[in-house]
């Protein structure tokens, strides 16, 4: 994908995935006035972008031909891309995270080791603020056919098995797992409160924050 962002990749190049049968095809960049499937091309659009198709196959009495192809724009590309390096990761030797937690373990070791006396300070306020739910509580439109997945699914039991239409918000932890696992993807969130969420976000998490570890006395 890097290669793809950068304009780095010269051919058409297909990432080949067993399980599940999917398939990645990246495209780069490619100049439209040297393909003869286009007669005319207007002004400023001779050079075609990069994209990236998903292809996932269906299985029918084993793998077939058919199946649902998804197409990503450079934007989309990018998001994907960022995902990945959260979740992989791309993490050398000498990075300062890793330091800092062998740090972490050496000093939890030797606490351990000489015994722990009590609790360890955190800073904070009390009393702590008292949960009481989350506003993204995805909820089921009309397109759900009440075929119980998602409530079946539900990590917190939010979501009543008689009624997975509706979400209990005193329990939901808005984990998104239902809208994930959700087949006709029926479950939502509501966009105005994900716009609002995403802003809130990005005032306290939008920049780097120092590693910290708290031990008792």
């Amino acid at each position: 994908l890097d290669d793809l962002l950068t304009d780095k990749l010269a051919e058409v190049k297909t990432i080949e995935c067993i399980e599940p049968d999917f398939n990645f095809i990246l495209h780069p960049k490619r100049d439209l006035r040297n393909d003869p499937k286009y007669t005319y091309i207007q002004k400023g659009y001779e050079i075609a972008d990069i994209y990236m198709e998903m292809k996932i196959f269906f299985w029918y009495d084993g793998l077939t031909d058919n199946h649902l192809c998804i197409a990503f724009d450079r934007t989309d590309i990018q998001y994907l891309r960022n995902y990945l390096f959260l979740i992989v990761g791309k993490i050398g030797k000498d990075d300062k995270d890793i330091k800092e937690l062998k740090d972490f373990a050496k000093q939890i070791q030797q606490k351990i080791q000489s015994g722990i006396k009590d609790m360890p300070l955190v800073k904070g306020n009390h009393p702590y603020k008292k949960y009481s739910g989350v506003p993204l509580a995805p909820k089921a439109n009309n397109t759900c056919t009440n075929c119980g997945i998602c409530a079946a699914e539900c990590p917190v039991k939010a979501i009543p098995k008689d009624n997975p239409r509706t979400v209990d918000k005193t329990k939901c932890i808005a984990c998104m797992h239902c809208i994930s696992v959700c087949p006709n993807r029926s479950r939502v969130n509501n966009k105005i409160l994900t716009f609002v969420s995403a802003q809130a976000l990005k005032k306290s998490c939008g920049s780097r924050k120092q590693n910290q570890l708290f031990l008792g006395k």
